[in-house]
């Protein structure tokens, strides 16, 4: 098994799992805290209990973010009788279908705004025709739309799921320092228990840095599969200079004798392509 397989197997298996500590595809121990059996633990204290009501939260919304990354992307292969579903040559078809229609006199204007915000609420993906398409042709442009708002919204999500996944880390050792003057009196008997589910909540919070990670990779990986050739760099991750940028794509069908005109002027510019032409506009 190559490389490849080995990622799309990995893939596969954080689909899968349950983000558990004790069962699934990222079984690290079999603890029988609450924590580590996925379940949200009280402990009557407001603070703990506001700690691990977050842990709970985001460990369901992190959980559900793989399946629906995979989910679309394979829907989409679907749509296209792609032969894989790999992200990035997954992102190539789909614009490489978009030049077909450009060579057809369809002309596509992709926007992907928001491209280092991190609520998914501002990056925002849309895809426009100056012209009305056949029904068929408009269908599937909407289905790209789509597809593309999905992968291109998770990023942000994952981002925004790690920076609080790193709020909670230097949350729990606060409150692991804190555990023998907060359990006193009628809590006294909890402190063990308490620490046992804070130690399994640090644990699953790097479980779930990971599970982050792979899934922004995996949506990444589409995006730029998508954008390959335009010209367009995507802005690095934390780079705020960058948040109201609008990146533009615009698929369009060649100009009548643009390549001839271009040679007459001496133009270095390269001409344009047989099928489409590409072009890459940063709007401030």
């Amino acid at each position: 098994m190559n490389l490849k397989s080995w990622r799309n197997v990995a893939w596969a298996c954080a689909v899968c799992a349950p983000l558990t500590l004790g069962t699934g595809c990222v079984k690290h121990n079999t603890g029988s805290s609450a924590v580590a059996q996925g379940q949200r633990y009280k402990t009557g204290k407001s603070d703990y209990d506001v700690f691990f009501s977050s842990v709970h939260r985001l460990q369901l919304d992190v959980e559900r973010a793989p399946s629906s990354v995979r989910d679309t992307q394979s829907a989409l292969a679907q749509r296209l009788q792609a032969k894989s579903s790999e992200p990035t040559q997954l992102g190539q078809k789909m614009r490489a279908e978009l030049d077909r229609l450009a060579a057809r006199g369809v002309n596509v204007r992709v926007e992907l705004r928001g491209a280092d915000a991190l609520d998914p609420a501002e990056r925002k993906a849309q895809l426009t025709t100056p012209s009305k398409p056949k029904k068929a042709d408009a269908e599937l442009v909407t289905e790209f739309e789509r597809s593309l708002a999905e992968q291109w919204a998770i990023i942000g999500s994952m981002r925004k799921a790690r920076m609080q996944l790193d709020a909670l880390g230097r949350a729990a050792l606060h409150l692991e320092e804190r555990v023998d003057t907060s359990f006193t009196g009628r809590f006294e008997d909890q402190r063990d228990e308490a620490v046992e589910n804070l130690r399994d909540a640090e644990r699953l919070l790097a479980l779930m840095r990971a599970r982050c990670d792979e899934t922004e990779q995996n949506a990444a990986a589409f995006v730029e599969g998508f954008t390959r050739g335009s010209g367009i760099t995507l802005p690095e991750r934390g780079r705020n200079a960058e948040a109201e940028r609008l990146v533009r794509i615009h698929v369009t069908a060649p100009a009548e004798g643009a390549a001839e005109k271009a040679e007459e002027r001496g133009s270095s510019a390269s001409p344009p392509r047989n099928d489409a032409v590409t072009r890459a506009d940063f709007d401030p």
